[in-house]
C-alpha cells in the first residue's frame, strides 16, 4: 500500500550496489537521507507523525556509516532515530536491492486505513456437531491509501 502509492523521492548514488554509498562523497551517506527529507513537501516534514520507515538489515546498515576516518557518524547511534526523526522497522519492507524502493520517509500519518462494510462475527453450530464443538470466525475487510502523495517519499537503491 504505502510503497505503491509513494513516489520516488531520491535514487540511490551509481555504483553503490544498493548503498547509500561513501559517507564523505557529496550526496551520498547521510547525504543521501537528508535528500530524502528535502524531497518530502515542508508541512510533512516539519510534522510530529515524520518518520522513517525500513526493514531492520537496512537500519543496522546505516549504523554502520562511518565518516572519512572510519569512525562511527555522530548521531546514527540510538537505532530508534535518525536524523532527528523516529525510526520504524518493519519486516514487510523490501531488502536493500538494485531498483527496490527500501526506504520511505515522510508524515506517515497521512496513510489512512479503512474498514470496508464493517467486522462481521459468525457462530456455527453445525460444524463439528458429532465433536460438540462450535466455530467461531471474524471477518475484516481492510483498505488504506496515502492520501497525499507528496507527504511520503521513498529511497530507491540503484546498480
Amino acid at each position: 500500500g504505502l510503497l505503491l502509492d509513494a513516489g520516488t523521492g531520491v535514487t540511490g548514488p551509481a555504483g553503490t550496489a544498493a548503498g547509500l554509498g561513501t559517507q564523505g562523497t557529496a550526496n551520498q551517506g547521510t547525504d543521501a537521507l537528508w535528500n530524502l527529507v528535502g524531497s518530502v513537501a515542508e508541512p510533512y516534514a516539519d510534522a510530529a507523525s515524520a518518520a522513517f520507515l525500513m526493514r531492520n538489515a537496512v537500519n543496522v546498515g546505516i549504523r554502520k556509516l562511518r565518516d572519512t576516518s572510519g569512525q562511527p557518524v555522530n548521531g546514527l547511534t540510538d537505532r530508534r532515530s535518525l536524523l532527528g526523526y523516529p525510526v520504524y522497522t518493519d519486516p514487510f519492507m523490501p531488502a536493500a536491492a538494485n531498483a527496490a524502493e527500501y526506504i520511505a520517509f515522510g508524515a506517515m500519518d497521512r496513510y489512512l486505513i479503512r474498514i470496508v462494510n464493517g467486522i462481521r462475527f459468525e457462530r456455527s453450530d453445525e460444524f463439528r456437531f458429532q465433536n460438540d464443538l462450535i466455530a467461531f470466525r471474524c471477518i475484516i475487510r481492510l483498505d488504506g491509501a496515502l492520501i497525499d502523495t507528496n507527504a511520503v517519499k521513498t529511497f530507491v537503491g540503484t546498480t
